[in-house]
């Protein structure tokens, strides 16, 4: 069975989609419901902050891989077997 490691892109992808919905939605929690003070603007800063820096870093990564590739799974498994005497 050989299958291409772009699907794994592509579940990225949709995990990256619902992440991004939670994501909208932890920002407007702290920001409408938080305590309106500098702590609650620095810790959204923060957050965004770090999930910038992470999206970068995923991204630099996943840049490099040869998406084209294609993966074997179970090849040759039962080519060696010996058949009953």
């Amino acid at each position: 069975m050989t299958f291409s490691i772009s699907i794994f892109l592509y579940i990225f992808w949709v995990f990256l989609a619902l992440w991004f919905v939670f994501f909208v939605i932890a920002i407007y929690h702290m920001l409408n419901f938080g305590a309106k003070n500098f702590l609650t603007v620095s810790t959204t800063i923060i957050f965004v902050g770090i999930a910038i820096i992470i999206l970068m870093t995923s991204s630099f990564y996943i840049n490099q891989i040869d998406w084209n590739t294609n993966v074997e799974i179970l090849e040759g498994l039962f080519d060696n077997q010996v058949p009953f005497q």
